[in-house]
């Protein structure tokens, strides 16, 4: 199996027979990535949505409109797709959680998650950053992603634990985990998105310690959607890593680069 970063929280997983799927597509307004282009995921066989803040699924209406792709989401997220923007609703899934599904040679059930909780510390420095470098660009692209914000709430959240070619991958879309859940243990991929709180490193160890993987892959560290996004530094987490969990590996992947997992 191999996973495929392609900023934020997209990851597009390939198994040895071909077949893929892509979580969270989002790409249209990454400015340190290519625009995006279909033919990055012209040849997935489904889309899986963690949750529905616009940087994970506001590019599922215009993917939509020109790929015909199965799209499996919370229940509210799908509804919200649907009603609110567009998306037709022969192609939404909704995500029952613990129930298992096969798409080709992928098996994927759904988890309980939660959010993270954006601390004081956090929002701060995002205002100041705002403060700092706001301009007539800045501010056409504040309002806008303000408005999808309110147009595309969270829902539910789900972590994805998906297994293909005898390797097993668990995905979160956010750093935050439901304290009655019982996460599968052990897994060979741990995909954690890193953002969202000030104490990320903490947060990103604590999970590690209490899934347990044989490996950790980092994503939704880059500043994917400015002016209220920024780039987090990933080197603090990896000497963590290597000094509390050597025998755990780290992947901390480049936009578009495989990594065979």
């Amino acid at each position: 199996m191999q996973a495929s970063w392609h900023g934020n929280a997209t990851l597009k997983l390939t198994a040895e027979n071909g077949t893929s799927i892509v979580f969270d597509p989002f790409f249209s307004r990454n400015p340190n990535i290519k625009p995006f282009e279909l033919k990055d995921i012209e040849n997935v066989s489904a889309i899986l949505v963690t949750h529905g803040h616009f940087d994970h699924v506001a590019d599922l209406p215009f993917i939509s409109s020109k790929l015909r792709k199965e799209i499996y989401a919370p229940e509210e997220v799908a509804h919200n797709l649907s009603s609110r923007l567009g998306v037709p609703v022969e192609f939404l899934h909704n995500a029952d959680y613990g129930n298992e599904t096969q798409i080709g040679a992928f098996k994927i059930k759904p988890f309980k998650s939660r959010h993270v909780k954006f601390d004081l510390p956090l929002i701060a420095s995002t205002l100041a950053g705002l403060v700092k470098n706001m301009n007539r660009d800045s501010l056409a692209r504040l309002k806008r992603n303000m408005s999808d914000h309110l147009r595309m709430p969270m829902g539910r959240c789900i972590g994805w634990l998906v297994e293909a070619d005898g390797r097993s991958l668990l995905h979160f879309g956010s750093m935050a985990f439901d304290e009655h859940e019982h996460y599968p243990q052990n897994v060979d991929v741990l995909s954690l998105p890193f953002q969202g709180n000030s104490q990320v490193d903490l947060l990103a160890l604590s999970a590690v310690e209490r899934l347990k993987p044989e490996a950790v892959l980092l994503h939704h560290f880059d500043d994917a959607f400015p002016p209220i996004s920024s780039a987090v530094e990933t080197a603090t987490f990896a000497s963590l890593m290597k000094q509390k969990h050597p025998q755990i590996t780290v992947y901390i992947p480049d936009y578009d680069q495989p990594i065979t997992l």
